[in-house]
């Protein structure tokens, strides 16, 4: 059995310190260019950790994400909701003319309608309208007009939109968390790689600049993930394992 993989979070950072500790690198870089040059971090590393604090600040936000989700999700009940009221209405003009036993309130089976899911309410739409065009279709025409099938099967067409889009709606929030965490964790994992340079090549000679270079304290991820059967990719465990 395949295990799940799942992109988590490497470090503890919220993503607003995340991006301020990307800018205030940059910033030492600036200042300490020369050092730094002499490591072979230059101009184009610097514009390079700009561009991916610059890029990350500009992250699709889960409160988006999240919102067009219920959006999505309050339109499809909503349209759900508005044609099985119609299936019942229908089903009650049926029963009054048939009765409960009769063999064309039987083909309809729209009963149970109340338990239907979204999806079952849109094909059940679809079984009623190949009844009533079907060979008894004289049978139903004073209880349901052409007019008004007609207008149920549209609105079984919207029903059937309102489902895919709150489903990609659904797809794309998780996506969007996905590509969030990913450029979070490339974003940490450079800012860590300069700091940790920049930490060491003032050690021995000014331990108030090494001091600045230091990385915030954070709680490294646990295994319980991976006793999920989750795979934690990029786990730092400090800030010295980032020059690998």
């Amino acid at each position: 059995m395949e295990k799940s993989i799942k992109k988590v979070r490497t470090f503890c950072l919220g993503d607003e310190e995340l991006y301020q500790l990307g800018c205030q690198t940059v910033e030492l870089m600036t200042t300490d260019s020369t050092e730094f040059a002499s490591f072979g971090i230059d101009q184009t590393a610097k514009v390079s950790l700009q561009d991916l604090a610059e890029h990350f600040r500009s992250r699709p936000y889960d409160e988006i994400s999240m919102l067009a989700q219920k959006l999505a999700t309050q339109t499809k009940d909503e349209k759900a909701d508005n044609l099985q009221l119609d299936l019942v209405k229908l089903e009650t003009k049926i029963r009054t003319v048939f009765g409960r036993k009769n063999p064309f309130y039987e083909m309809f089976d729209i009963s149970s309608v109340s338990t239907l899911t979204p999806d079952e309410i849109v094909k059940k739409v679809e079984v009623i309208q190949l009844v009533v065009n079907g060979t008894f279709s004289s049978v139903f025409t004073n209880i349901i007009s052409s007019t008004e099938m007609e207008k149920m099967v549209l609105k079984a067409s919207e029903l059937r939109t309102a489902i895919l889009n709150q489903e990609f709606a659904s797809r794309e929030r998780v996506l969007n968390t996905f590509t969030r965490t990913e450029m979070a964790n490339e974003l940490y994992r450079e800012v860590a790689k300069i700091r940790y340079i920049g930490k060491q090549m003032w050690a021995y000679s000014n331990y108030a600049k090494s001091r600045m270079y230091f990385m915030p304290q954070f709680k490294t991820k646990t295994s319980q993930a991976s006793e999920d059967n989750v795979l934690i990719e990029d786990t730092v465990d400090n800030q010295d394992d980032t020059t690998s």
